[in-house]
């Protein structure tokens, strides 16, 4: 018959659904980046940016603002080690398209180094092979420096700087009590420090609307890719409100009959008995 047997629609934001990062693509976010860049220059501070995990097309972006305006780049190792790993993987499997790894041993990119008792073997090969950065270097020298973190690292692991800061959360949404609570956190740890904490506008979501409008049938949305690919099983995973997806799909006519027949585990980590992903079937 042609038609496809399972079709995985992820990243799919419910009808309705107002985020201020569905109005932003990743070019619109390095113009922000780069601005913020030109105004930390100006004012002298350090730039801190708590960035989305493995989006590295973002991390790039921000290496070459940040280079291109004179700033030393401070990793996290947690970043490098990523970058390593990537990097591995591409020149032992042969793929199609390889991802863009930024090159660690670019004069002015550094690995942050935390003030610890003890640091990891791991992390002191690290500082031997790129440098390091501790943050008496950062306090000190503000301005020549951004600080690039992973976006769930503690907040608490930067409260050892001492400096004029503006901190950019370049990351997801509040979607779970943890997150909420984190952001409290950093928003505390900010008002204490005297710390300018951004948020809006520095993370375009990879997250696709089921529609445009309200309308069923507004073109370019997931529900019209759903309708094209005729699937005879639709599982929609990534998303935060089910039912709301659910109704948007009955209110689409070729989508109408959909049921929910099974539901595949989805861990989010090693030992999770993880979240449902419900499996429409016409």
């Amino acid at each position: 018959s042609g038609r496809v047997d399972l079709m995985f629609a992820e990243g799919t934001n419910p009808p309705n659904v107002k985020k201020d990062s569905m109005d932003h693509t990743e070019e619109d976010v390095k113009e922000k980046m780069a601005a913020v860049v030109n105004e930390a220059n100006e004012g002298k501070k350090l730039l801190i940016i708590d960035l989305v995990k493995n989006n590295f097309e973002r991390l790039n972006n921000i290496i070459e603002e940040a280079s291109a305006r004179g700033r030393t780049i401070v990793i996290s190792p947690r970043i490098a080690y990523r970058c390593q790993f990537i990097e591995l993987m591409q020149r032992r499997v042969h793929i199609s398209k390889r991802i863009k790894i930024p090159d660690l041993d670019m004069p002015n990119i550094k690995i942050w180094k935390r003030n610890m008792r003890v640091h990891p073997p791991e992390h002191r090969r690290m500082y031997h092979q790129y440098g390091a950065v501790n943050q008496d270097l950062l306090s000190k020298n503000p301005q020549q420096h951004v600080l690039i973190r992973e976006g769930h690292e503690r907040p608490e692991k930067v409260t050892g700087i001492y400096a004029p800061v503006i901190w950019i959360r370049s990351v997801y949404g509040d979607y779970d009590p943890e997150a909420r609570t984190y952001t409290k956190e950093c928003n505390r740890i900010a008002e204490n420090k005297g710390w300018d904490l951004r948020r809006s506008g520095y993370h375009a979501t990879g997250h696709g609307p089921l529609m445009y409008s309200s309308h069923p049938d507004s073109a370019g949305g997931i529900l019209d890719r759903m309708h094209e690919a005729n699937a005879k099983e639709i599982a929609i995973i990534h998303t935060q409100k089910r039912e709301a997806v659910h109704r948007a799909m009955r209110s689409y006519p070729s989508l109408a009959d959909t049921e929910i027949i099974s539901r595949m585990s989805h861990p989010q980590k090693p030992g999770d008995k993880g979240h449902y992903i419900p499996v429409w079937s016409k």
